[in-house]
């Protein structure tokens, strides 16, 4: 009976810290806070100038990104919400200067085309850009208010960073497509004691980019651990890559359960499912680009992607425009911009190098490295000590190292892989003037003829 006592009482004292009831009216609107994010902003305290270091101290106390997000727990009744944070809606914040941002209903009403409603048994995210943490120093308190039922909701919230980030979530495709399949996500515990994962979640969005809500049915994903499973250690790293099955357009929410002792948490974010590529800059070369096919062989075996100013001769040209991909940066003047010595490298032949840098808790027992050269993918031995790694190598040009769990030979394969189809696209080409001086002279005497037209 004792023991009986003591575990409902723990229960109303949990029950009475994470909900703190305030509100002075009927709280019969069904629905619940699901979670808070919030991400402080920081200020360097210095803006370097071109000669000296300028001093720079704030006038406010810097504040917060901060994401609510809510959830309409009814299985039948959609919702009209009016929301307010201590008493004031979004655009009367914006209006008062003490958010630069915010998403809410009414803001998305008057501006957006973004939905408003919330649905049955469905989730909305509203977002705050706070620009002084006084705001929220005490609380914020959140009522929500029922346009279509005149029903009400009022809370108390504590607004805190958590001690576990998500540092990085980067969106991968098994297929090496642009859709997404999956994602890795970097965790960083900034407490001092080490914290557990019990889930990490996802709910995919509905595929239509008007409508601001997700479906309250999350969906576990398969992780596959950096490092120890489902472990974070005090003031470490560590991460999981994800498995998701192919994902529908629209933002994606990634909910993270963790604990630290008996305390659980939760913590939310909400990214777009995108596949990120690179893009390497030619500079001003719209000249080039629209007379020397050449030059364009050229700037596609180096992977130069992206032009200065509008190029229209080169895009109207719709044999070169459908095979080069081309991008522009539009609408910026052309400027000279001479190529000094100093700026050009030119290499002296191998040369020894000696690295030493320090590495996350749940790579302190990897021993092998897949260094990328234009020579290929090569496994290494490397040595870790002390939480630290030492690289010992010679190198030409550029190398790429990258330090792996030796267990995970999907990431050498994967590298290889990758790096096997660029290759074979650079061959496609027909054309390198790096290596074959009969595509040098081409490409010299295409560029001199150029320049010789005004």
């Amino acid at each position: 009976m004792g023991n009986l006592i003591i575990v409902y009482l723990v229960a109303f004292v949990y029950a009475i810290a994470t909900c703190h009831p305030y509100y002075q009216g009927k709280n019969n609107l069904d629905v619940v806070v699901y979670g808070i994010t919030a991400t402080r902003h920081h200020v360097s305290g210095e803006i370097p100038g071109f000669d000296k270091g300028e001093k720079f101290t704030p006038t406010y106390n810097p504040g917060a990104l901060i994401k609510f997000f809510i959830s309409n727990r009814s299985e039948t009744d959609t919702i009209l919400p009016t929301v307010r944070f201590n008493g004031k809606t979004g655009k009367e914040l914006l209006e008062a200067g003490i958010v630069s941002y915010c998403n809410t209903p009414e803001i998305r009403e008057s501006n957006t085309a973004l939905s408003s409603k919330i649905p049955p048994s469905c989730i909305d995210l509203y977002v705050l850009n706070v620009t002084d943490s006084n705001f929220y120093s005490k609380g914020i308190r959140l009522t929500i208010d029922d346009r279509l039922s005149s029903k009400s909701f009022g809370q108390d919230l504590k607004i805190e960073e958590h001690l576990l980030a998500a540092e990085r979530i980067l969106f991968t495709s098994s297929d090496m497509s642009k859709h997404p399949d999956g994602f890795r996500v970097y965790l960083r515990n900034k407490g001092s004691e080490m914290v557990t994962v019990t889930g990490i979640n996802f709910f995919e969005s509905s595929g239509d980019t008007r409508k601001h809500w997700w479906i309250e049915q999350p969906e576990e994903g398969d992780a596959e651990w950096f490092g120890r499973r489902n472990v974070v250690p005090a003031g470490d790293f560590n991460g999981a890559y994800v498995k998701t099955g192919k994902l529908p357009f629209g933002e994606l929410l990634v909910e993270i359960n963790y604990k630290k002792g008996r305390d659980r948490y939760k913590e939310i974010f909400n990214i777009k499912p995108l596949i990120i590529d690179f893009s390497f800059g030619m500079g001003w070369a719209e000249k080039d680009l629209a007379g020397s096919n050449a030059f364009c062989r050229t700037m596609s075996l180096l992977h130069l992607n992206t032009v200065n100013g509008n190029a229209s001769g080169f895009f109207s040209q719709a044999d070169k425009a459908t095979k080069y991909e081309v991008k522009k940066f539009a609408r910026l003047q052309d400027v000279e911009v001479q190529n000094r010595p100093e700026n050009q490298f030119v290499s002296s032949g191998r040369r020894k190098i000696e690295m030493e840098f320090s590495i996350p808790d749940y790579l302190y027992d990897c021993k092998t490295v897949a260094k990328i050269t234009n020579d290929g993918v090569l496994k290494m031995k490397v040595s870790t000590t002390d939480g630290k790694i030492n690289i010992t190598d010679n190198v030409e040009t550029t190398a790429i190292y990258i330090l792996y769990n030796e267990q995970e030979s999907d990431v050498y394969d994967s590298l290889l892989k990758r790096f096997n189809k660029l290759i074979e696209s650079e061959k496609a080409l027909g054309f390198n003037p790096i290596t074959n001086d009969n595509d040098f002279n081409t490409l010299v005497k295409e560029i001199q003829e150029l320049a010789k037209i005004k």
